[in-house]
């Protein structure tokens, strides 16, 4: 820890060092990651390249963990540079998204934001529902009323069958104990959040927002539906309004923290037309997830969640938009290093940085 005996250099060199090791250890969990659920869906599980794999993920984990409790303990008042920020980012939402846990919170977890976010956002469109919300743009007679959710929660064993379906899309399903991994308990919904900021990050760096990226945001929202109830038991209508409690609203943005107003932004770029698109292409899916006259909630959301499995959701997210996020980084400073370049250096000047350093040069 920076003492009082260190001079001002010292603790800058200290910091920067300290922020180096930070983005290469967010850069391993997350390429770990990615490579073991490549793997788990090959029919890798039990081979040794898939075993291999697996302990480097948890490994990753259990790095950016640690490191970051201690950065945060050496360096309390500093502020990370942008690009390693948007790859700590990157690397929450992959571990949200693929192990339902927080590698860069204390505890792997974290309280939840959805519900006070959500009365904030309801309360600024003025509604008390999404339905609601819904209908102040739509004839009353087509849009179903918000009293068939008092149909959930759905039966345990429904849940627990349920469950069981979507373990089996992601690998997991029939896991032998000694192959069990990291996984935590924090939904979809939390992890929607996550790819809301993420992607206002990625947008102010490429300042644009496409129809493919909306057409993701929305189905995530009706994944995060369909978790919510058929897996996790939600009971009433408040995991709906948290899933679509998203997009832009115009009545000022007070009681917004930084991340939101960058998420408001975004939904308000091109002049406004971004925020029309994305909620006509919001309404659609709103739509599609509640249930049709004389069909009960829980048959409906059974017939959705064939109709968009999670698999082929999953693998829309992973390989198209997170891997395209992922790609438009440059390496780590640390890989560079190893592998003999740096970004902006001639290839003589790193050889004499690294002979420098005691490095063996290839």
């Amino acid at each position: 820890m920076p003492t009082a005996s260190m001079d001002s250099h010292e603790v800058t060199t200290r910091l920067h060092v300290d922020e180096l090791i930070l983005e290469y250890l967010l850069w391993f969990c997350t390429s770990s990651l990615l490579k073991e659920r490549r793997l788990r869906l090959g029919d890798c599980v039990g081979k040794q390249e898939w075993t291999d794999a697996a302990k480097s993920a948890d490994m990753g984990m259990r790095l950016v963990n640690s490191f970051s409790q201690t950065f945060k303990r050496l360096h309390p008042n500093s502020i990370l540079p942008d690009s390693i920020a948007l790859r700590q980012r990157i690397c929450r939402f992959t571990t949200v998204l693929l192990r339902r846990l927080d590698a860069t919170s204390p505890t792997f977890t974290r309280a939840s934001q959805s519900s006070a976010r959500t009365r904030a956002w309801l309360s600024r469109k003025r509604a008390s529902n999404v339905i609601e919300d819904l209908t102040s743009s739509s004839p009353p007679s087509n849009v179903p009323i918000a009293s068939e959710f008092s149909q959930t929660p759905f039966p345990p064993s429904n849940l627990r069958r349920n469950t069981e379906e979507m373990r089996s899309q992601m690998g997991f399903s029939g896991m032998p104990a000694v192959h069990q991994v990291y996984w935590g308990n924090i939904s979809l919904r939390e992890g929607l959040r996550e790819f809301m900021i993420l992607s206002s990050w990625t947008c102010a760096f490429n300042d644009e927002v496409s129809t493919l990226w909306m057409e993701t945001a929305t189905n995530y929202m009706v994944q995060g539906v369909l978790e919510a109830y058929r897996c996790e038991g939600a009971k009433g209508i408040d995991a709906l309004n948290e899933c679509f409690s998203w997009g832009p609203t115009a009545n000022g943005q007070e009681g917004l923290d930084d991340d939101e107003i960058v998420v408001n932004e975004m939904f308000g770029g091109d002049s406004g037309s971004v925020g029309v698109l994305f909620e006509k292409m919001k309404t659609e899916a709103l739509l599609e997830v509640l249930p049709p006259v004389n069909t009960s909630l829980e048959t409906h959301m059974d017939q959705l969640a064939e109709k968009h499995t999670w698999a082929v959701f999953e693998e829309t997210l992973v390989g198209g938009y997170l891997t395209a996020v992922i790609s438009a980084q440059p390496s780590p400073v640390l890989l560079q290093l190893e592998n003999g370049k740096l970004n902006g250096f001639e290839d003589k000047d790193i050889s004499t940085l690294l002979a420098n350093a005691g490095a063996l040069i290839r």
